[in-house]
């Protein structure tokens, strides 16, 4: 009698269930791979960010507009090719140069998890930053 201990009880063999297995693989790996660039520049601290464009090492930013103390939480967004859009420590909005965008002031607090962009991906130029109404804690 041959032994079975290689065959599931479907009857599929090794070999089959391993193709299989390396299809499903391969497939989950074509997801992972990067998108873009969207994560590419980070703010955070006292006016200090980092880009990861460059490559390795990244390089440091001093130009931020950001004051997190305590371990606030911020949140940046790139366009695909790591271009910075605008970031937020929960509080303020910046745009790509440091300004305060129109209506980007007093939308929140800042907190550990101070800033969430979503990106909306029905349009490449639209995200959402939402808040929490000011006094809800």
């Amino acid at each position: 009698m041959k032994p079975t201990y290689l065959q599931n009880s479907s009857g599929i063999g090794a070999k089959s269930l391993a193709l299989v297995l390396l299809a499903f693989l391969f497939g989950i790996s074509l997801d992972c791979l990067p998108q873009g660039k969207q994560a590419n520049t980070w703010y955070f601290g006292v006016e200090a960010g980092v880009d990861f464009n460059q490559g390795s090492p990244p390089a440091a930013l001093m130009d931020g507009q950001a004051y997190t103390l305590s371990g606030s939480g911020t949140g940046c967004i790139s366009d695909e090719d790591g271009n910075l859009l605008f970031y937020s420590d929960g509080h303020t909005i910046w745009n790509k140069e440091h300004q305060p965008m129109q209506n980007g002031q007093y939308i929140g607090f800042n907190s550990t998890q101070g800033a969430l962009i979503i990106p909306f991906q029905a349009s490449k130029a639209t995200s959402r930053t939402p808040a929490p109404p000011p006094n809800t804690f």
